[in-house]
């Protein structure tokens, strides 16, 4: 039917949801947590160490983007299972005649990956679910625009975490500057240089 969009098939995933509660509990075991330094913005932070932190500006060449956001969640690892984490959005799926153009195509990306609508659950996904989590990145990166879009990404674990920005850029925190050294070099080797 012209003018109308149908979601037709939806990705396999294994992505498990997670409560807001839920996630917290599994995460103060890995030292992550809510940053009490600013308590309105559901940002978060490993809890007994002064973090160390790097933004990386978004690939100028769109074409590089995936291949960036494959290196880095290669390079914050190694892990099993990882959290996406939205601090104050929520994923939506549902369309309506007065989104945008770009929402409804957001909307229907975030169906067809199958996340749970206009829910502010925590998404866990483990190593197999590697595509998934780039593209979620990736739609966090090229299409957002406010905080309520940004993605923390969390390895279980793990001593670093990454956030994707509306800002076109990724933020990474490192529990300390080993591995955040690690982090740079595997991104240079690649060619992408931080700020």
């Amino acid at each position: 039917m012209p003018g109308s969009i149908q979601v037709q098939a939806q990705a396999e995933s294994n992505m498990h949801r997670l409560r807001r509660e839920e996630f917290f509990l599994k995460a103060a075991q890995s030292d992550i947590g809510l940053n009490e330094q600013f308590p309105n913005s559901q940002s978060i932070h490993f809890r007994s160490v002064s973090s160390v932190w790097k933004p990386w500006p978004r690939p100028a060449n769109p074409g590089r983007v995936l291949s960036f956001l494959d290196c880095l969640l290669q390079a914050v690892g190694p892990w099993e299972t990882c959290w996406l984490y939205k601090g104050h959005g929520y994923w939506f799926t549902e369309l309506s005649p007065q989104m945008d153009l770009e929402d409804k195509i957001r909307s229907l990306h975030h169906a067809w990956l199958g996340l749970p609508a206009k829910c502010d659950d925590v998404l866990e996904a483990d190593s197999t679910e590697t595509a998934h989590i780039i593209s979620i990145c990736y739609d966090s990166l090229m299409f957002g625009h406010t905080v309520w879009e940004d993605v923390i990404v969390i390895p279980q674990g793990g001593d670093a975490f990454f956030e994707v920005s509306h800002h076109n850029e990724v933020m990474v925190s490192a529990r300390n500057t080993k591995k955040l050294r690690e982090i740079r070099k595997a991104l240079l080797f690649k060619g992408f240089r931080p700020y």
